[in-house]
C-alpha cells in the first residue's frame, strides 16, 4: 500500500492567549522545534508555533486551550504553522481526529489540500491519508461542509456518513455507515484507551469496497 504525502491545514480562529500541550501519548514521539531542536515528546509539553510533531509508533493528544483537541495516529506528523490569533495546523503524514469545540462569531475550523477543504464550527470528525492519492472522512458528530476548488463539486458530511476525495479531488456522495461508531473517538485517556487498534484500515477498507 502506498500513501501520497499532500499538506491538511487546520485553521481556527482564536485569541492571542491561546496555547497547546500535549495532553497525552501512548509512547514517545518527536518534537522538531521551530528554532531546528529535535527532542522527545513528552505529556504537557508546551507546544509553539513552527514546531513539527511526529507521532512514530505512537498515539498522541494535541489540546488547546479554547477546549479543541486533536488525536494523531501512528506515524502521523503535523507542523503548528499558527496558534496565536489563527489555528492553522499542516497534517504532513497519516491521519487525525478532530474534536472541535463550538466556536462563537466568525470563528471557523478548516482542514484543507491544495484543492480540498473541510470546514466545521464544532463537531468531532476524521480525515486522513487512504490509497494512493485518495482522502477520505467521516463523521462522528454533527456536519462537515467539504469542497473541492479542482472538481468544483461541495457535499456535507452528516453523522455516521462518510466520503472519499478520490484522487485527491473528486468528492464522492456521502453514505451513511455504521462502521464509523467503531472507529476509536476517545479523546480522553481517563475514559479509556485512546489508541487505534485497527480499525481505521478496516472501516477503511470497507468503505472502499462500497464506493467501488
Amino acid at each position: 500500500m502506498r500513501y501520497m504525502i499532500l499538506t491538511l491545514l487546520l485553521t481556527v480562529s482564536l485569541s492571542a492567549a491561546e496555547t497547546a500541550v500535549i495532553n497525552y501519548q501512548s509512547a514517545y514521539g518527536a518534537i522538531e522545534r521551530a528554532g531546528g531542536r529535535t527532542e522527545r515528546s513528552s505529556v504537557n509539553a508546551p507546544l509553539s508555533e513552527g514546531d513539527t510533531v511526529r507521532t512514530l509508533a505512537s498515539t498522541m493528544v494535541i489540546e488547546f486551550s479554547g477546549g479543541s483537541r486533536l488525536k494523531l495516529t501512528e506515524n502521523s506528523a503535523v507542523t503548528l504553522s499558527a496558534i496565536r490569533n489563527e489555528r492553522r495546523i499542516a497534517l504532513l503524514a497519516g491521519s487525525v481526529f478532530a474534536k472541535v469545540a463550538k466556536l462563537s462569531g466568525g470563528a471557523a475550523f478548516e482542514i484543507t489540500t491544495p484543492n480540498v477543504v473541510a470546514a466545521v464550527r464544532g463537531t468531532e470528525f476524521f480525515f486522513g491519508f487512504g490509497r494512493e492519492k485518495d482522502l477520505w472522512l467521516c463523521v462522528n458528530e454533527g456536519a462537515v461542509h467539504v469542497a473541492s476548488s479542482a472538481a468544483k463539486r461541495e457535499q456535507t458530511v452528516k453523522q455516521g456518513e462518510g466520503v472519499f476525495i478520490l484522487g485527491g479531488t473528486d468528492i464522492t456522495a456521502p453514505k451513511p455507515y455504521g462502521w464509523t461508531k467503531k472507529l476509536n473517538w476517545n479523546m480522553d485517556a481517563e475514559k479509556g484507551d485512546v489508541r487505534e487498534k485497527g480499525a481505521i484500515k478496516s472501516a477503511y477498507d470497507m468503505q472502499r469496497k462500497n464506493y467501488d
